[in-house]
């Protein structure tokens, strides 16, 4: 109680005017509406449009809603002039957004676009605007239902973007299902729940498992330090999806972000009163533990094909990342069959940092190029890097050998997908968004296996752009962790020519040493990665430091926990058309292992090393069909003999759209209206202007003060009549 008291009427936090509007909910206090009519004034500043069609999105993300919702809670303190301002600006607005639609559906724009229109109808109906609302509601029934949530419900359980674009995306996908779930008889949620997936959940899922032990997220996309904290971001989002679904999973989720916050930073204090609205502790005994989800889990089937695996779910334990799927829209970076590793600390990963917009950092090194991540390099002289850069400056072109650069091409034309069948077509043409796929995931008690072709990702055939002719024909790699601490990287790379360079790239986030034998470690915290290269054999190894690429640094303009920008770069001291790599990666405190033994032969390798309890084989193929054998044996016992991939879950890239990664938690029930109907469903009541709008969005709010801060169960505006304050 003494949070939301504290945060109404604040200047301050998301939502300004908001604050202001519940203090005349709750307290019945009218100086909050004139103060959030007041603020509404700088909030919707910018003419519609301005400066340009992006920023204007970008930069209004969250103004519509506060234009929306102080129309609709101050229904009854505010002047006719007053709401006639609010009202012409949501018009203003809305009908620009419907004249400048967003171009691409993978990126945060689409979502918040819509939202945005949506909330205009919802709020403006019955209304002097309830002509405009009307096409408002259709318009945005139609964006939302035909192509967002199939393009969303494609991607599935994962978002691309990176964290400081999930908020928007993921939180304007969250505000118009409330919204309309509250303003109208029809359950957005449940209508995801069978027809998009069951995409909610999903975002539960992903929050679930991108968290790492310490409580920050897994860093890809265009990503900067405090988008990746769990503070003041994550909990509204999880609460919001967890108030439409129900969520056992959501619900716990929400408690162990509070639990690991610095207290009143699971909320920004000034968005204090969200808490109550949103969540309901009544639920607590329902909730779900995360650590009740499977370790392992295949995310973004057939999409982003990401692969998370733990040894469990303590503060101690190893989490690997690992990204093998399609490139979907220009805040993702090209990074097919990067992997991260994190234990006491992220030991390796993606480096560099998302600064300004078009910087070299940013445009040659870091999104825009595979060489800031654990990938793979064939370097092919003469081969075209199209970046902002580079595009009329071919002198500026940066060959780091890594994959097609997919943001833009030389012309400097981009490729939107407005919808998913334009994607889709993408991908088999044009900019051949298709860049790579999960083959094989399984996971058993001893061991886990993730088997990635990501051929598509470089100049191959089929998949050339830009001028450039195929330089490999086989880019795959393979995944085998042994928990708790053991990870093998195996990799077949195949070139056109056998001249090409071929190059292992692995990223230090802190320090990094490089030893005799193909020994090497990398240095984050209290964590340590060991490392062996196995294959090539006696290969050369290189450390790049300073975000070099091509003899020339191009380090960012801020720096971040996890900029690193050193990287080594292992190579074959011969090369040949066909290549191999294949390293013993491990996580253990203390001492590094004992070297490994190799047996290699012409159609596979087999690798043994020992930990002091257990003794390992494995054997993987070298032609033919990826797989191999992994046998452990701990005192003369043989606790596993298995294929890799006995047991594959989905093999051959699963299905894109099913949202699903076989995690628990449970739907759950809806606290919406239960009897959804197709279509808009937006049958509100418009008899006069105390049933205009979403029906005061929410209106359990107002219970806050009389409830003295009490958890409360979440109150709906019934169809056709007037939500009571």
């Amino acid at each position: 109680m003494s949070r939301c008291q504290s945060a109404l009427g604040s200047a301050a936090g998301s939502y300004p005017a908001l604050n202001s509007a519940a203090l005349y909910v709750v307290r019945g206090d009218a100086t909050g509406c004139t103060d959030a009519y007041t603020r509404l004034q700088a909030i919707a500043a910018d003419a519609p449009g301005q400066p340009d069609p992006h920023s204007f999105i970008s930069n209004n993300g969250r103004t519509m809603a506060q234009l929306a919702v102080t129309r609709d809670w101050c229904e009854g303190a505010l002047s006719d002039a007053q709401r006639t301002w609010i009202e012409d600006r949501m018009v203003a607005y809305a009908d620009w957004y419907l004249a400048n639609p967003a171009p691409d559906v993978f990126h945060d724009d689409m979502p918040n676009l819509w939202n945005a229109v949506a909330l205009a109808g919802l709020a403006l109906k019955g209304t002097a605007q309830d002509a405009k609302a009307q096409t408002y509601l259709a318009a945005a029934d139609q964006q939302w239902k035909t192509v967002i949530l199939p393009a969303f419900a494609y991607v599935g359980d994962w978002w691309h973007e990176g964290f400081v674009y999930v908020q928007p995306s993921l939180g304007s996908l969250a505000w118009y299902a409330l919204a309309w779930s509250t303003a109208t008889d029809e359950n957005i949620f449940a209508y995801a729940r069978q027809q998009a997936g069951d995409l909610f959940e999903g975002y539960l899922r992903f929050h679930a498992y991108a968290m790492r032990p310490d409580y920050r997220y897994f860093y890809f996309g265009d990503t900067t330090d405090n988008k990746q904290s769990i503070e003041l971001f994550s909990r509204p989002l999880v609460d919001m999806l967890t108030l439409g679904t129900g969520s056992p999973l959501g619900q716990a989720l929400s408690l162990e972000i509070k639990a690991h916050a610095r207290p009143g930073y699971d909320y920004s204090g000034a968005d204090g009163f969200l808490l109550a609205l949103l969540y309901d502790a009544s639920r607590d005994g329902a909730a779900t533990p995360r650590s009740q989800l499977p370790l392992g889990a295949w995310m973004s089937r057939g999409a982003n094909d990401v692969v998370i695996l733990r040894s469990g779910w303590g503060a101690d334990d190893t989490v690997v990342m690992i990204s093998c799927g399609d490139y979907l829209g220009p805040h993702q970076h090209d990074e097919s069959g990067s992997f991260q590793i994190f234990h006491h600390g992220p030991l390796t990963g993606s480096t560099g940092y998302y600064d300004s917009f078009d910087s070299p950092h940013w445009a040659n090194y870091y999104s825009q190029h595979s060489v800031h991540a654990n990938t793979l390099a064939i370097y092919q002289p003469g081969e075209i890097f199209p970046t902002s850069l580079s595009i009329g400056n071919p002198s500026a072109n940066v060959n780091d050998g890594g994959q097609r650069p997919l943001r833009r091409d030389r012309n400097g034309t981009g490729y939107p997908s407005p919808d998913l069948p334009t994607y889709r077509m993408h991908k088999t043409s044009g900019p051949f968004y298709e860049t790579g796929d999960v083959k094989t995931f399984a996971q058993t008690s001893c061991h886990a296996y993730v088997a990635c072709d990501v051929t598509a990702a470089y100049n191959a055939p089929g998949f050339s752009t830009n001028g450039n002719a195929p330089k490999v024909t086989e880019v795959t790699r393979q995944f085998v962790f042994l928990p708790p601490t053991h990870v093998l990287v195996f990799d077949r790379v195949e070139a056109t020519d056998a001249s090409y360079d071929k190059r292992f790239l692995l990223h230090a986030i802190g320090t990094v040493t490089v030893g005799g034998s193909g020994a090497f470690t990398l240095a984050s915290g209290s964590g340590t990665l060991h490392g062996r290269t196995v294959l090539p054999v006696a290969a050369d190894v290189v450390t790049v430091p300073g975000f070099e690429v091509a003899g020339t640094p191009y380090p960012p303009g801020v720096t971040g926990q996890e900029s690193g920008g050193t990287r080594l770069e292992i190579s074959p001291h011969q090369e040949a058309m066909r290549d191999y790599f294949l390293h013993v990666l491990d996580t253990a405190d203390g001492a590094g292992p004992p070297a490994p033994t190799l047996q290699d032969g012409a159609t596979g390798a087999t690798v043994g090393f020992s930990d002091g309890a257990h003794d390992y084989t494995v054997t993987l193929a070298k032609t033919g069909s990826m797989g191999g054998h992994v046998k452990v044996v701990a005192g003369g016992t043989v606790l596993c003999d298995q294929d890799l991939g006995a047991g594959a879950e989905n093999p051959d890239g699963g299905v894109g759209g099913t949202g699903g990664s076989g995690g628990a938690g449970g739907a759950g029930g809806s606290s919406a209206q239960p009897d959804a109907s197709g279509g808009c469903g937006c049958r509100v009541a418009a008899a006069g202007p105390e049933d205009a709008g979403m029906g005061r969005l929410m209106g359990a709010l107002a219970l806050v003060g009389a409830l003295g801060g009490r958890a409360f169960a979440r109150l709906r505006r019934r169809p056709h009549t007037r939500a009571g304050l």
